[in-house]
C-alpha cells in the first residue's frame, strides 16, 4: 500500500503544479484594466514525389485595455519556409534547398467596452510593417507605417482545458489537462484576418491568458492535423 502511494506521489505533485500554473494564467472576468497574451507555434509539412516544403510560423498577440477603455492589440508574426527536393530526390543527391523568411507586425489601436460579461473591441488604427527575404544573416529593423484598420472582436471568459508546457501538439504520456478561465476573442465577422496567418487554420479565435499567457500548438503534416493549448 505504501509503495503504491509513493509511486502515485509524483503524479499528484505534477498535477498540483500544473493546476497552480493554470491559475497563474487564468482570467476570472474581463474586467478593466486588462492585459492578456497568447502565442501560436505552428508547423506544416507537405510534399509530393518531386518536392517538399516545411513552414514554421510563430505569432504572438498581446491585448491591453486600460481603465478608460483605450485598447491595443500587438501582433508579431514570423515565418520560415524551407523548400527543397522530396525525400526520394534527396537520396539521389539533390541538395537544392531555398529558405525564405517573412516578418509581419501590426499594432492595432482603438476602444474596448464592457457589456455585461462581454468585452467588445473596435480597433480602427494600425501601425504595420512587413518584409520578406531569403538566405541567412542579420535582418534590418522592420519599418512600420500608420494605416487605417477595421478590426472588431467580441471577447468572453470561458473555462478551457490547458495542457502542461511542452512542444508537442498532442498530449504526451502521463500528461493531464487543467482547467483555466481564459479570454476567448472571436472576430466579427467570424473570419480570421490575414494578419493572423496560420491561426486561421488552427483556431477561429484568439485564446489569451494573464501573465505569460498560453501557447497554441498546431501541426499539420501529410493529411494529419493536431492542435493543443499549452502553458508557456
Amino acid at each position: 500500500m505504501k509503495a503504491r502511494l509513493l509511486a502515485a506521489l509524483p503524479v499528484v505533485l505534477l498535477a498540483a503544479a500544473a493546476a497552480a500554473d493554470a491559475d497563474r494564467v487564468a482570467i476570472p472576468t474581463p474586467s478593466l484594466p486588462l492585459e492578456a497574451r497568447m502565442r501560436l507555434d505552428a508547423h506544416t509539412d507537405h510534399g509530393c514525389s518531386q518536392s517538399h516544403e516545411s513552414v514554421r510560423e510563430t505569432l504572438s498577440a498581446v491585448l491591453a485595455v486600460d481603465a478608460s477603455g483605450a485598447a491595443s492589440l500587438a501582433v508579431d508574426r514570423e515565418v520560415t519556409i524551407i523548400s527543397g527536393p522530396s525525400f526520394g530526390r534527396f537520396q539521389q543527391g539533390d541538395r537544392d534547398f531555398t529558405t525564405i523568411r517573412e516578418r509581419e507586425r501590426h499594432h492595432f489601436r482603438g476602444r474596448g467596452r464592457r457589456a455585461g460579461r462581454v468585452l467588445e473591441l473596435d480597433l480602427d488604427q494600425d501601425e504595420t510593417g512587413q518584409d520578406r527575404y531569403s538566405g541567412r544573416g542579420d535582418r534590418p529593423p522592420l519599418a512600420t507605417q500608420a494605416a487605417a484598420a477595421s478590426l472588431r472582436l467580441t471577447c468572453r471568459v470561458a473555462p478551457t482545458d490547458v495542457w502542461p508546457a511542452g512542444r508537442l501538439a498532442f498530449p504526451g504520456d502521463g500528461e493531464r489537462a487543467s482547467s483555466a478561465s481564459l479570454l476567448h476573442c472571436r472576430f466579427v465577422p467570424e473570419e480570421v484576418p490575414d494578419a493572423f496567418g496560420l491561426l486561421a487554420e488552427a483556431s477561429p479565435e484568439l485564446v489569451l491568458g494573464r501573465n505569460e499567457g498560453v501557447v497554441l500548438h498546431f501541426n499539420r503534416a501529410f493529411g494529419s492535423e493536431q492542435t493543443l493549448l499549452r502553458l508557456p
